[in-house]
């Protein structure tokens, strides 16, 4: 556990997105079965997933690294900073599509602290309380070019990035709905 880090696991951060496909049942069933399960679900799943991917990066690209936060904001930086943060681009370069199947995608990133941005740390993570140096009296960390020392924090508000583009592809789902007609014109 990272329990100066707002109690999160050591992690990586995944979104999985499932298909379902309900089998019709009677006359002529098994062929429009076979056509659903062979054609129409991998289009389904293969646009989502990517309208996900994109739109997951994207939110990610914009989340603020802690050097072009104001001032005021200066006590809710975790008490340890990864390197660069995401103003090198490090985090949206590493949400790829680790896996993905007729009934089945994962987009995922490996960085340890994507969950600390996505879900928020102290106050608002999993715990809900401040946090303090789990050594020493002071948690030391850069803002701003300098080097700030605290007895605690409250922590960051969450940047949901994972959760921000599912809901943003559920709340504008016509383009998404269009491109899988496209792609099915000719299919079905």
């Amino acid at each position: 556990m990272c329990t100066g880090l707002g109690g999160f696991p050591d992690m990586t951060l995944e979104l999985k997105i499932h298909g379902h496909l309900t089998k019709m049942k009677g006359r002529g069933s098994r062929a429009i079965n076979k056509l659903l399960e062979e054609k129409v679900v991998p289009v389904i799943m293969e646009v989502i997933t990517t309208d996900v991917h994109a739109k997951t990066v994207e939110y990610a690209s914009g989340i603020e690294s802690p050097d072009q936060r104001v001032p005021h904001q200066a006590d809710h930086s975790v008490g340890r900073s990864p390197s660069g943060y995401n103003s090198t681009g490090a985090l949206a370069e590493s949400i790829k599509i680790t896996k993905q199947s007729v009934m089945e995608s994962i987009i995922a990133t490996p960085l340890e602290y994507a969950p600390w941005l996505e879900w928020g740390t102290g106050l608002w993570g999993p715990r809900k309380q401040l946090i303090y140096p789990t050594k020493g009296s002071l948690m030391v960390f850069p803002f701003q070019g300098k080097i700030i020392a605290a007895a605690f924090t409250e922590g960051q508000r969450p940047q949901p990035f994972f959760r921000g583009s599912i809901w943003y592809i559920i709340d504008n789902f016509s383009p998404t709905k269009e491109k899988i007609k496209q792609k099915l014109k000719g299919v079905i």
